[in-house]
This record gives C-alpha cells, structure tokens and sequence, in this order.
C-alpha cells in the first residue's frame, strides 16, 4: 500500500510517499504527478516515510527528477535509492 498526500504550498509542491512504492501504486504516483504538476510549481517528493521501491518505482522517480523534482530521502535504505536514481549514468562508484 502506498499513501500518496499533495501538500499544496506557497511557492512549491510537496507530493508525500507513505508505505511500498511498487506495482499498482506506482501508477498511482504516476497519475497523481501528472494531474498537480499542470500548476508549474516547483516540486519534491518525500520519501521519508517510504520503506520499499520497486525498479518501476525508481524509474518514475528518475523520471521526475530529471524533470526538476526534488527527491528527498530520510535513512540508508532510501538515501541510497535517491543516490541510485541520481548518479550519472556510466559515472565510476565508489567501490570501482
């Protein structure tokens, strides 16, 4: 299950991800940032509260970034999916 809550501020959107983001529910993500991001505001994604991404997940959330949308990431489990989704492609890690 996933909680998808827009928090619709001054000057910036703010698209908070509760539970697993995989299968159905990343349509849902999908949908919901399709339908708020008409409002031309800049934007993040919350994913603080988000304990599981599928790659589907990863992939619409590269997807946003690369469209300007801030990920932004609580603990080692998410830091490292944002950093996942972030890192150039080809870029050496640091384990090469």
């Amino acid at each position: 299950m996933l909680r998808i809550t827009v928090i619709d501020e001054v000057g910036q959107l703010t698209l908070k991800l509760e539970g697993k983001l995989k299968g159905a529910w990343v349509g849902e993500l999908e949908h919901t940032w399709h339908a708020v991001r008409v409002q031309r505001k800049p934007a993040r994604v919350d994913l603080s509260a988000v304990s599981f991404v599928d790659d589907r997940g990863k992939g619409v959330l590269a997807s946003m970034r690369r469209s300007g949308v801030e990920l932004e990431a609580v603990g080692p489990l998410m830091t490292s999916v944002v950093e996942e989704i972030t890192e150039p492609t080809g870029a050496p890690t640091a384990a090469e």
